[in-house]
């Protein structure tokens, strides 16, 4: 793998790779898991949040944001 590329199950995906198989999608990394974020357009942080961290590692944004440790339960 390079230095970007994201590993999920032992399967090497390259930003590359993601962007094409979901390009219709807002997808997120956050603490290393991929999600899709397109259903969340209601998202209370206004779906410009979801937008700007299209395709990349929103870790850091995520974790500053206020979100409930809950929810990862």
């Amino acid at each position: 793998p390079k230095p970007h590329d994201l590993i999920i199950n032992e399967e090497v995906y390259s930003r590359r790779r993601l962007k094409a198989q979901y390009k219709e999608r807002l997808m997120v990394i956050v603490r290393g898991a991929v999600f899709d974020v397109t259903p969340f357009n209601d998202h209370p942080g206004g779906i410009e949040a979801l937008i700007t961290n299209a395709g990349t590692d929103a870790t850091e944004v995520f974790n500053s944001s206020g979100h409930d440790e809950d929810m990862w339960d």
